[in-house]
């Protein structure tokens, strides 16, 4: 069975650049980790212009090893210092 997880990200106004760049980043990381990864952005009805990260993983078990994986990862560590340097979202 497949595990989707959906992470949802509103940039703030003037924002959206850096919050985008952030987001991609963070699914290269998530599919170093483990998962396979879409990016993408609302472009109309509720939620437009709102940014989504979706990871799929095989089973329930791999999202877990993913996640672990994740919160460990000196990248992801790195990009959630500069996010609360510099919050775009």
């Amino acid at each position: 069975m497949t595990v989707i997880s959906v992470r949802q990200i509103i940039p703030a106004t003037g924002k959206s650049d850096l919050t985008t760049e952030s987001a991609r980043a963070y699914c290269g990381i998530m599919a170093r980790c483990g998962a396979r990864t879409r990016f993408g952005k609302v472009i109309a009805d509720v939620g437009a212009g709102q940014l989504r990260i979706y990871g799929a993983y095989k089973s329930f078990t791999n999202a877990s090893r993913a996640t672990k994986k994740l919160a460990s990862d000196p990248a992801a560590l790195k990009l959630m210092q500069e996010r609360e340097l510099n919050p775009g979202g």
